[in-house]
């Protein structure tokens, strides 16, 4: 599983390879050594690290192009801090660009009432319990992520590409569905978006 991902990272970056070359930027957020008391079970999250990183580096991300955020650093403050600042702000059109997430996700009380289910789906940010209380704003809610990838989107405009990875059930798949569908101001202005399932080997 993970050879395949790595290969279709090869591939999918070197499709879009033009006569000048855009510029690569990445965001890497891995939480493996959730605090005990967030009653999180430890992943081995932390293992995609280098291997993701490895595969960009050969296909030519350079090294201060490529953002990680490991276990503390990945609090909901500082996740919505990195997106903004190593994708959003950083891109120009017509560039690439990739997130990958690996740790837990969950589903939690729908806050906005915008769930059929009632429930939201949420990246687990290192500051997020387990026992969801609401009122208390740690989760990384769909609503959120998938704000920041239209936002991000728009900064790359239609040349640019977007490629979204993670190792969460549903999550983020859920999500950028809802962000390639959902029409934004000025059509035919947002970036071609690529989502890569590498759920079922994270840490392996």
């Amino acid at each position: 599983m993970r050879l395949n991902f790595l290969l279709f990272i090869f591939t999918a970056i070197s499709l879009t390879a033009t006569a000048q070359e855009p510029n690569k930027v990445a965001l890497i957020i891995a939480i493996g050594n959730y605090p005990e008391s967030s009653g999180w079970d430890k992943l081995s999250s932390l293992n995609d690290v280098p291997l993701i990183k490895g595969a960009l580096k050969g296909q030519g991300f350079k090294d201060e192009n490529i953002a990680i955020l490991k276990d503390q650093q990945a609090t909901l403050a500082g996740m919505t801090a990195a997106f903004d600042k190593y994708l959003t702000q950083k891109v120009k059109k017509g560039d690439i660009a990739v997130f990958h997430y690996s740790g837990h996700g969950q589903q939690i009380e729908d806050d906005n009432g915008d769930e059929g289910d009632g429930l939201d789906e949420a990246l687990v940010c290192y500051d997020a319990p387990q026992e969801y209380r609401p009122g208390a704003v740690k989760h990384f809610r769909d609503d959120l992520l998938g704000k920041k990838i239209k936002e991000l989107r728009e900064a790359l405009g239609p040349a640019g590409n977007l490629f979204v990875s993670d190792t969460v059930n549903n999550t983020i798949r859920k999500l950028t569905r809802v962000a390639a569908s959902t029409p934004t101001p000025g059509a035919g202005t947002d970036s071609k978006l690529i989502n890569i399932s590498t759920r079922g080997y994270v840490g392996v």
